[in-house]
């Protein structure tokens, strides 16, 4: 027996000793005890009725006080595993606030200052490739069903582009067209004739900026700049007689392309 813990006979009886008690009846023995002190065992008897129903009791309270335990112990578990999902849900929330803080953020990003030092909503804001935005000022596209005449226009990769079309000899601007950044976009049924293009590169397209002292409304907010293609080199005719006609493909860029582009005003293109 260590520190009142283990098994001591009392009388014949064998039991499990905690802190000194006896707790638990093991079994009965015939013996006899020598002079030595030792025992000398002759057999093993039966437990005496109350002593098997004491045993049994015991053993009965520990296997309830066992699963009283365990099924605490999983329960806390469960309730520690809530708590922390609780958590993970906190931190989802945090998160949540912090995408949601991320997202006013951008959306307080996207706001830009116009010309009047007021924030502008239309940050990242274009037009369908081929909208005509300034029919209102050129007047309508002229078209010509009769001749199959097309110009191919494929635009920067990092700004959208108002194109238009410019009659090299009248100076009228028979097309303006929408091309979105990095795409293309083809002009059909052009009529015979000698053209140039004027170019707008920018980007977010508010449907409210004014230029020309206001007469134009619409045109991009940021990053903008006005230019053409009207040098000797660039200027191109378009011929369709019946048996052939003409396609060209132009590529725009701010740097490179194969039209040189020379800057110009608001007003030169807006004439």
């Amino acid at each position: 027996m260590i520190n009142g813990c283990g098994t001591i006979i009392y009388g014949k009886t064998l039991y499990f000793v905690l802190f000194g008690i006896p707790i638990l009846p093991i079994a009965r023995y015939s013996y006899d005890k020598t002079y030595t002190g030792q025992y000398k065992f002759y057999g093993k008897l039966q437990l005496y009725t109350l002593q098997k129903i004491w045993k049994y009791s015991v053993i009965l309270l520990l296997c309830i006080w066992l699963i009283t335990v365990i099924l605490n112990s999983n329960n806390s578990s469960s309730s520690n595993y809530s708590y922390n999902e609780s958590g993970n849900n906190y931190k989802s929330s945090s998160y949540s606030q912090n995408e949601s803080d991320n997202n006013n953020s951008t959306n307080e990003n996207r706001y830009i200052l116009d010309e009047t030092g007021t924030f502008s909503k239309y940050k990242g804001n274009f037009l369908k490739n081929g909208t005509s935005p300034y029919d209102s000022y050129f007047g309508k596209g002229i078209y010509n069903k009769s001749h199959q005449n097309w110009i191919q226009i494929e635009t920067d990769k990092n700004y959208d582009a108002v194109v238009c079309l410019v009659n090299y000899y009248s100076g009228k601007t028979i097309r303006n067209e929408y091309i979105r950044a990095g795409s293309s976009f083809q002009m059909t049924n052009v009529p015979n004739g000698t053209y140039y293009i004027k170019e707008f590169f920018g980007k977010d397209w508010n449907p409210n900026k004014k230029f020309k002292n206001g007469s134009i409304k619409g045109g991009f907010e940021t990053d903008f700049h006005f230019s053409e293609s009207s040098s000797s080199n660039d200027v191109f005719k378009l011929q369709d007689n019946g048996y052939q006609y003409s396609t060209i493909h132009i590529k725009l860029s701010v740097i490179g392309g194969n039209m040189k582009q020379s800057t110009i005003n608001e007003y030169d293109f807006f004439k």
